[in-house]
């Protein structure tokens, strides 16, 4: 049986595009069936909600979610993002997930959420409030992004460690909770996965909760949470990813100090 979705495009024209049986789609797929340019920045949708997007191997990809056999999906690309210059994230390019106000401005989140280097982004924050951002540091490799506003206070967090057997606290926004206040999910660090990268705690992620602040029990900014994982292999999180409307087992947590060390090098990607 072929496996596919229906994807419907800014033009208005709906084409069924070819999907693997592990429930992802390239990006190179998606440009290929509506014939769009390498440097037309693309997103997938599926209700309003921007998928999630992953570098596997030497391309990105999406993961569709659970249920996505003949489902249909929506592809933005840049020129209606021209056309419609008042268009904000709160009107249909919505990116569900979570971020930090950092140091000098600067606001901390996951980078497979998308973004184009320089480009500006409304986010909603505390209270409903609205702040426009401009994305100034992408590392696909790590999976963060680095957005700036002038709009915001120049807050200072402190930083520190995490190590096995450390306690910590998360703060979001998973998915359809009132966004007006994060919620909080405690969780003790179990491990670190097997890219010698990732630190892996309990208990795991919601959908919703990419990029939120990790916080040690003394307050301290430790990591930002990329996601959620049934184990201690890199290699699994895409799978496990289609059950994101539930709870994973474990949370998979990038350290701020390599974030840091990172930052500082100053290489950054054209888009995530």
């Amino acid at each position: 049986m072929d496996l596919y979705i229906i994807v419907r495009g800014s033009d208005n024209r709906s084409v069924k595009v070819a999907v693997r049986a592990t429930g992802v789609v390239g990006k190179g797929t998606l440009r290929d069936a509506f014939q769009l340019e390498e440097d037309v920045a693309i997103g997938l949708f599926r209700e309003d909600i921007a998928l999630e997007r992953r570098r596997d191997g030497d391309e990105f990809i999406f993961v569709l979610g659970t249920e996505w056999k003949g489902a249909e999906f929506e592809l933005k690309w840049e020129e209606a993002r021209r056309s419609r210059p008042s268009t904000s994230a709160e009107r249909g390019d919505k990116l569900v997930g979570s971020c930090v106000l950092f140091n000098d401005r600067y606001i901390l989140t996951a980078a497979h959420l998308s973004f184009k280097l320089q480009q500006s982004y409304n986010i909603e924050g505390t209270e409903g409030r609205s702040f426009k951002v401009k994305c100034n540091f992408i590392c696909t490799l790590l999976d963060f992004a680095i957005l700036q506003s002038d709009e915001l206070p120049n807050l200072r967090l402190p930083i520190d460690h995490l190590r096995r057997g450390h306690k910590y606290f998360i703060m979001g926004y998973p998915s359809g909770i009132d966004t007006t206040h994060p919620t909080i999910t405690k969780g003790i660090i179990e491990g670190i996965m097997d890219d010698c990268i990732h630190l892996i705690g309990t208990p795991g992620s919601k959908r919703g909760y990419s990029g939120a602040p990790v916080f040690s029990d003394s307050g301290k900014l430790v990591g930002l949470l990329l996601g959620g994982t049934a184990g201690l292999s890199v290699n699994t999180t895409i799978q496990e990813c289609l059950d994101s409307s539930a709870e994973q087992k474990y949370a998979r947590i990038l350290p701020i100090t390599l974030i840091v060390h990172h930052h500082k090098q100053g290489i950054s990607d054209s888009e995530s």
